[in-house]
Formats: C-alpha cells, structure tokens, sequence
C-alpha cells in the first residue's frame, strides 16, 4: 500500500530510502522525504522537526496533545502527526496490531523550540531553560539528530537526490 515493494517483490526507491535509516522511525521520514516536506525547510526547522523522532522522554509539565508551539512548529509536527496517522491507518488495515495513541504519542515535540535554537547558534545555557530537560537529555537529543541527519543525507545520496 506504501509503494516500497511493487507487486513482484522488488524495492522501489522508497524502500531504498527507508533500507539506509536506522536511527528513528524509517517509514514516517521516508514518507516525508518523499512528499516534500523537508524540500526548502530551512535548516533550523528541520532539525526541530527532526527532534520529534529523537526524543522519547515524558515530562509531566509537557502536554503533546496541546503542545504550545511556535506556529511554524506546529504547522511541521501537525505534518509529521498526519503521516503517523497514515502509517498507523496502513498498520490497522494490514492487521499489525498496532496501538494507534501510542504510536503517535511517540513523536514528541517536547524539544522542537531548544533544537531550533541550536541549530541557530544560540547560547547552551538558554536553550536548557527553554526546553525543560535535563542537560545529558538535550544534548543526546541532539546528537541523535545528528546521526539521523548523516543518515537522511546517506539515504538521498543513495538514490541520486543529491541538493543540500
């Protein structure tokens, strides 16, 4: 239903793209690779939207249901919410046994603002207070969305999609 595979067993280019990403939900980037979402984003919104892939712990003052976002962010997590939803709706039909709330409760975009802020350059000591987590939480946020980063770019990379 995805288009990954044809109907003869061989691996279209998404399933090329989904095979190089390992370090967070392939399926969901694939799809927003593929539909254009990242095309144009500035950097810094990619990377906070990126740390909604990354970033898995709950934090009782954060509410991901009624996030209180910047509205460029919200527009980006509203995009990603969509493609969970679509892969989730595949996973029921397919009879995956998937728990849907859970499935999307597990993109969160508690650390959107502070990795916005990193990737513009803004002092450490301020992204901290911004984003109401422990300082080893941020930065390994941070470093895994470096390595999903290199991963998307190996993934591009490896079906001719070179542009920055």
């Amino acid at each position: 239903k995805l288009d990954y595979v044809t109907s003869d067993q061989i691996v279209q280019t998404k399933g090329h793209l989904a095979a190089e990403i390992s370090s967070a939900d392939e399926l969901v980037l694939t799809e927003l690779l593929v539909n254009g979402t990242f095309k144009n984003l500035p950097y810094d919104q990619t990377v906070a939207l990126l740390s909604c892939f990354v970033h898995s712990e709950k934090s009782s003052s954060f509410n991901s249901k009624a996030p209180n976002l910047l509205e460029e962010h919200f527009q980006l997590f509203s995009k990603l919410r969509e493609q969970v939803n679509r892969i989730a709706s595949v996973a029921k039909d397919a009879r995956l046994g998937m728990d849907i709330e859970k499935y999307l409760d597990s993109f969160s975009p508690q650390l959107m603002e502070a990795s916005a802020a990193w990737a513009k350059g803004s002092n450490f000591a301020n992204i901290l207070k911004m984003s109401k987590v422990f300082e080893g939480s941020l930065v390994r946020a941070i470093r895994r969305v470096d390595e999903l980063l290199q991963q998307l770019i190996a993934a591009c990379t490896s079906i001719g999609e070179n542009e920055q």
